[in-house]
């Protein structure tokens, strides 16, 4: 960060000064030796409390001012800085000046003095207050970055619909605990905080809760799918049960994520009965379908047994007829017996259709 901060303050920078002086020989002098020391400067010349209050209306990276005005003082000057642009550096730019008013200036508010006639120190002294300003911002945009981030983490602490605990990782102490967590099992907020994970009421079974604490410290995360938690109702509640430990600065703390389950499982479960009901139909119909082809069967094996007999009658008819006839038949006789021979055939055939793997004709 030093780096980035000093390549804010290399040279041919642009500075914009307000310049508290009544000399114009002095300011000449100041101007040069800042243009010499690398600035670009923009700046306003000001020697009384009105100029200097109406040019605090505009922007300013550095206030410098004489001490001894004739209508006007540095002192005066610093307090006016103080009052509407206190994020501006201010260094005293004086002739001779007693030490200890130095020092008291400095006290209330400046971030250095330079006297005119060691000019050569001021270039140095403001690249100094430069980046102190630099890293006052830097650090106070990181702050405001951090309070933001803890604000959204609140919100989303406060709002989740899942409970959690944060719980301190070398003790096991209970640090916090969320509304949902708090609604979910009826307990206060007394009944957590401070006290540890296997001392809290919900977790009843201590050494369980003892035994799963020492496997996080050790493995940094855990996750129980279905484990009973105990409402103070006395009922229990299926949770899943998941925790993980991070360092929050120079601390580890452990974030444990409890989520109610019990419409999972309660829809688990009549997904199975559901399941065990589609079975039992399929079952029944199967059954039914057994019994319905057992009467088939019933049925049909003495229609097939008349079938054959009556085929077999009609084969030998046939042949006799072919017997007596023969020398009778004309080429037509003859062709109308073969067909029939050739139905009566198919027929035969039909009617022993080969059992199937259960003992049973195909129907």
């Amino acid at each position: 960060m030093q780096a980035m901060i000093k390549a804010e303050v290399k040279k041919d920078r642009p500075l914009r000064v307000l310049i508290v002086e009544d000399h114009k020989s002095d300011v000449t002098l100041l101007l040069a030796v800042l243009r010499a020391g690398g600035f670009d400067v923009t700046y306003e010349v000001v020697a009384t409390e009105a100029a200097m209050r109406s040019a605090l209306d505009h922007r300013w990276d550095l206030i410098t001012s004489d001490h001894a005005m004739p209508q006007f003082s540095g002192s005066a000057a610093l307090a006016l800085a103080l009052e509407l642009r206190p994020d501006v550096p201010f260094i005293i730019v004086s002739g001779e000046i007693e030490v200890n008013l130095a020092v008291s200036l400095m006290q209330a508010g400046a971030q250095d003095y330079v006297q005119k006639t060691e000019l050569i120190r001021l270039v140095p002294a403001i690249r100094r207050v430069l980046l102190e300003r630099a890293v006052r911002d830097d650090k106070l945009l990181a702050d405001q970055a951090l309070i933001a981030s803890e604000a959204q983490y609140r919100r989303l602490f406060e709002s989740a619909q899942d409970g959690i605990l944060i719980v301190d990782a070398q003790s096991g102490q209970i640090r916090d605990v969320n509304p949902f967590l708090l609604e979910l099992l009826g307990f206060s907020r007394e009944e957590y905080l401070g006290k540890k994970l296997w001392e809290v009421a919900a977790f009843k079974d201590s050494e369980a809760s003892k035994s799963a604490f020492l496997e996080l410290q050790q493995r940094g995360y855990i996750r129980y799918d279905n484990i009973p938690l105990h409402a103070k109702a006395g009922n229990s509640v299926e949770v899943e049960f998941v925790s993980n430990v991070y360092d929050v600065g120079n601390q580890r703390v452990i974030q444990c994520n409890i989520r109610d389950i019990t419409e999972r499982r309660r829809a688990e479960t009549e997904i199975q009965q559901t399941d065990r009901g589609l079975e039992r139909q399929v079952d029944l119909r199967a059954a039914h379908l057994e019994a319905l082809n057992g009467e088939a069967e019933t049925y049909a094996n003495p229609v097939f047994h008349d079938l054959q007999a009556h085929l077999r009658r009609m084969n030998g008819v046939v042949t006799e007829l072919e017997r007596l006839c023969r020398d009778d038949l004309n080429v037509t006789g003859q062709d109308l017996i073969a067909e029939i021979r050739e139905c009566t055939g198919l027929m035969t055939t039909l009617v022993q259709v080969p059992q199937t793997a259960n003992g049973r004709r195909p129907l």
